[in-house]
């Protein structure tokens, strides 16, 4: 049995959804069998956060996606997307670790960090020919002497 997480769920928001592509493969007799499959979230600590159970017909390899909506109010950090099947006292095991934070677009980022380069490179290019538009001299007025009252 293997289990994958997509890339596209390795890093997933509280109140998102994560899934993972689950195979079957060989299980030993010809034609189809019933199978269970059990599938959990778990944090660090082996809490259970979702679970769900079904039986499945398998005929030599059978694929199927798992999918969990998270709680709005999950903690951030690491968390494992674990799947155990049971066929006639036989158990396989997958397991794929995912995580829960923040997740922010890199283009995004770039982008507005580029559009704040350039616009700091055109205040500076304003400001410069600006400065060089006005006269730099600088002219002194003359103070009358005070006159002295009689």
């Amino acid at each position: 049995m293997t289990l994958k997480i997509p890339e596209k769920f390795l890093i997933v928001s509280p109140g998102g959804k994560v899934l993972a592509e689950i195979e079957i493969i060989d299980i030993g007799q010809a034609g189809e069998v019933e199978v269970e499959a059990y599938t959990t979230i778990k944090d660090s600590e082996e809490n259970i956060i979702a679970e769900t159970r079904k039986n499945l017909t398998v005929n030599e390899r059978t694929n199927f996606i798992e999918s969990f909506d998270l709680p709005k109010k999950i903690s951030p950090g690491k968390y494992v997307f674990y799947t155990t099947i049971t066929y006639n006292g036989q158990i396989a095991v997958g397991s794929g670790i995912f995580t829960i934070g923040t997740q922010y677009n890199k283009r995004l980022y770039i982008i507005i960090l580029l559009t704040i380069i350039i616009l700091g490179i055109i205040i500076y290019v304003i400001k410069r020919k600006k400065s060089k538009t006005k006269p730099k001299t600088k002219t002194k007025t003359k103070r009358k002497p005070k006159e002295k009252k009689k």
